[in-house]
């Protein structure tokens, strides 16, 4: 009885799932500024790739 007791002391004060919330946290924020970069990065691209498509013959 006391190692069950034991156990669950150490699950219920450990930081493992506040880890995991945290890195699920920042790996949240990077996929959104990635998302987002791309996004801005996209729209110029397009712009670029229609001026030097209007370069050719």
């Amino acid at each position: 009885m006391l190692h069950m007791l034991e156990v669950l002391r150490r699950r219920l004060t450990g930081e493992e799932g506040q880890t995991v919330a945290e890195y699920s946290l920042v790996l949240t924020l990077i996929t959104i500024g990635c998302i987002g970069s791309i996004a801005a990065l996209a729209s110029s691209e397009v712009g670029a790739l229609t001026r030097v498509a209007g370069l050719i013959p």
